[in-house]
């Protein structure tokens, strides 16, 4: 898959740092990322653990979710990808 968006830690990082000041952190459930992104959970997993995609973080004995800021960010990434592909 050589279209695929990597995740980097860094660059969600420096944009974390840009946007700490202005915006409330959001804290997404799968099911909200899913129809955010169009990926199928498992998809979302796979690319988790390849570091491919933002890491979950605890929420809760049972339950987890994805920072919202973290998700827009590889959105981003992926939009900017598919420009930068273009012929």
């Amino acid at each position: 898959m050589s279209n695929d968006v990597h995740y980097s830690a860094e660059t969600d990082s420096n944009d974390l740092q840009r946007h700490a000041a202005t915006e409330p952190q959001r804290i997404l459930r799968m099911h909200a990322v899913v129809d955010r992104v169009g990926l199928s959970r498992s998809s979302i997993y796979a690319r988790q653990r390849s570091g491919d995609f933002p890491r979950a973080v605890s929420i809760g004995p049972r339950a987890v979710g994805y920072l919202e800021r973290e998700v827009e960010a590889w959105i981003k990434r992926a939009c900017h990808h598919r420009e930068a592909a273009r012929p």
